[in-house]
């Protein structure tokens, strides 16, 4: 919807076509993460999001996605806490996995770790991703500490987003 509501064929990612004049995913791409997405293009999602929701949306800062990362465990190396990411996330593999095909973190938080990096937000205008990828070979890029900088501009299959909607504040009677 975002897309089609705001004309962007500009943007037009591998995983989605224009069908009756929206666009919509490719078939089979549905489960898919959004990826092919620059940090500039996810913040701009968020605006929108937000101005259509009536609710904050934004990329979490990286304080906030290697917490949610850990799903609890404290100082966990992973999502899932130790040992190795085989059969735990999806990285050294082709192609991006469905979403949700590997068990949730203590948050219940799916694919934290690999399938695709995600753009977190910064306070000093870096491009940082958070999280791995289907792409990476080390299993260290898994890591929830490990931060990566790309270009502003990047858009691969390798990387996407996750979103944080802000909680309204409790209204008080008085």
């Amino acid at each position: 919807m975002f897309l089609t509501e705001q004309g962007r064929r500009d943007c037009l990612a591998p995983q989605f076509e224009v069908r009756r004049g929206r666009i919509v995913p490719r078939r089979g791409q549905g489960r898919r993460p959004v990826a092919h997405v620059s940090r500039d293009e996810a913040v701009e999602y968020c605006r929108w999001l937000s101005a259509k929701s009536g609710v904050t949306v934004r990329l979490p800062t990286e304080d906030e996605w290697e917490w949610a990362a850990r799903g609890g465990v404290v100082g966990a190396r992973y999502p899932w806490g130790w040992g190795a990411p085989e059969g735990k996330a999806s990285f050294r593999a082709r192609r991006v996995a469905r979403v949700g095909g590997f068990e949730p973190n203590g948050f219940g938080l799916y694919d934290v770790a690999g399938n695709v990096f995600e753009w977190c937000a910064t306070s000093n205008g870096e491009a940082v991703v958070r999280g791995g990828s289907w792409a990476e070979r080390d299993e260290a890029s898994l890591h929830v500490f490990r931060r990566v900088t790309f270009p502003q501009d990047y858009r691969g299959a390798d990387v996407g987003f996750r979103i944080v909607a802000e909680a309204a504040a409790a209204q008080g009677d008085g």
